[in-house]
């Protein structure tokens, strides 16, 4: 069993999640090397992607992801 990496889509990004899920998406931990590799593999507009983290910590476009982790990604969010 390959090892994954579990990504969460919050703010309308579960639209790019092929099973519609905001959380628990997973991928094998083979299929990618970086952030940006993550958005590929879903198809997600790197505009749209305003905040990644990895396990809690922010993280750029060039961060490596490794199995085990859990990156979770946020549009642009507004408030007041």
């Amino acid at each position: 069993m390959t090892a994954e990496i579990t990504v969460n889509l919050y703010g309308g990004l579960e639209r790019y999640s092929p099973e519609g899920l905001r959380k628990g998406n997973r991928i094998p931990g083979d299929q990618v090397n970086t952030v940006k590799e993550v958005l590929d593999y879903f198809d997600i507009p790197q505009e749209e992607a305003r905040i990644v983290l990895i396990d809690g910590h922010h993280a750029s476009l060039e961060d490596q992801v490794i199995s085990g982790k859990v990156i979770s990604i946020f549009p642009l969010v507004g408030g007041g």
